[in-house]
């Protein structure tokens, strides 16, 4: 669809109501015929001139006026500069008109106006270059407690959109196990109206996650004896015993499946775990989630959960801070999906475990949580 003919389309969605209410305006009434005119200050006379350039600014894109509409919005937030719906349309529209650069510094403006209008932040997220950059805006928008919406863009249609973003700049990142993870836990989120591309691009990183879960044959010995050792060597001796005959298997990983890497990671980590090698324990959990990125979600949040703990216990608190606000992260934003996804239980469990006592006493560590919902 044409860019132009699209940002009608959207304005025209709210049919005719540009957003929220400029503010009580006084009835009209017959003139009082005697006394003096009451005083408007400058400030109040500026702000309803920029209210009133703003709506014929719509009314013009309304009408497909596109660059005397443009010129309307920059006269509002130059008269009322705290009008956030003008900096909002004047960013979208220089945006569809074909200026990304200067509708993204004006997107910006706009949050810095209103820092919970959740719909320009997830708009300036889609300018952003940067998929670290676009994550943070989305986070903001997607757990802002109070937000500022206005009537075109619902709460729900805004949450829908938004997790679809985060949903599709992960799989941009190779992360496609979150990705599918949080297009399905859109469709079933009450809270959210589900984005019409959600099912498409939730089967492609399916279909991915299921290719990396291919099983290389020369490597199937190897991983079914490292099994066995991970199932029977439970007791410190055993585990010290088994270790060695398999710490080999992390040099023949090259060009493996995403699942045999995992495999792999997974079990030395288990084996270094019972031989309190807690430093190369960590090193490994950590490469068996960067494999499980490929893989059912499951996988990397088990792997960022026991990563945590054991960061925590070698005192490296900010590596553990690091590894858990992206699992809280994580599994908020798929917290409607199906078992064993949902639910946020790994956040849970780690608000709750007394080995992470140190962590919870981070200054940020509780209004992370209630901005995720705990």
């Amino acid at each position: 669809m044409d860019r132009l003919v699209r940002y009608a389309s959207v304005l025209a969605l709210a049919g005719g109501c540009s957003g929220p209410p400029a503010g009580p305006r006084s009835p009209a009434g017959p003139t009082s015929p005697a006394g003096p005119e009451p005083v408007t200050s400058p400030a109040v006379a500026a702000a309803a001139a920029g209210q009133a350039a703003y709506d014929r600014g719509y009314q013009l894109a309304m009408a497909g006026d596109y660059q005397q509409a443009l010129a309307e919005f920059q006269r509002a937030t130059e008269l009322a500069p705290a009008l956030a719906v003008a900096w909002f349309d004047r960013a979208g529209l220089t945006e569809q008109l074909g200026d990304p650069a200067a509708a993204r510094a004006l997107m910006r403006r706009c949050v810095e106006v209103e820092p919970r209008f959740i719909q320009a932040r997830i708009e300036l997220a889609t300018l952003l270059d940067d998929p670290a950059a676009a994550i943070v805006e989305l986070r903001l928008a997607l757990t802002e407690p109070a937000p500022f919406v206005i009537e075109r863009y619902p709460a729900a249609r805004t949450r829908g959109e938004g997790l679809h973003k985060l949903a599709a700049i992960y799989g941009q990142l190779d992360f496609v196990a979150a990705t599918a993870a949080i297009e399905r836990s859109s469709a079933a989120d009450p809270a959210a109206v589900v984005d019409d591309r959600a099912a498409r691009v939730a089967a492609v990183a399916e279909r991915s996650i299921a290719d990396a879960q291919a099983r290389d044959p020369a490597l199937a010995p190897a991983l079914a004896a490292l099994a066995n050792d991970v199932t029977v060597a439970t007791t410190t001796a055993t585990a010290a015993a088994a270790l060695p005959r398999h710490l080999p298997l992390g040099d023949r990983l090259a060009g493996a499946s995403a699942s045999d890497q995992w495999r792999v990671w997974r079990g030395l980590a288990t084996l270094q775990l019972r031989t309190d090698h807690l430093a190369a324990a960590a090193l490994s959990f950590g490469r068996a989630r960067t494999a499980a990125r490929q893989l059912p979600l499951e996988l990397w949040l088990d792997a960022s959960f026991a990563l945590t703990v054991l960061q925590v216990r070698l005192g490296q608190l900010d590596a553990a801070w690091r590894t858990f606000d992206e699992l809280a992260w994580i599994e908020y934003a798929a917290a409607h999906a199906d078992a064993p996804v949902g639910g946020q239980r790994r956040t849970r469990l780690i608000s709750a475990n007394p080995v992470m006592a140190p962590l919870r006493a981070r200054a940020d560590f509780a209004p992370t949580l209630a901005r995720l919902g705990l």
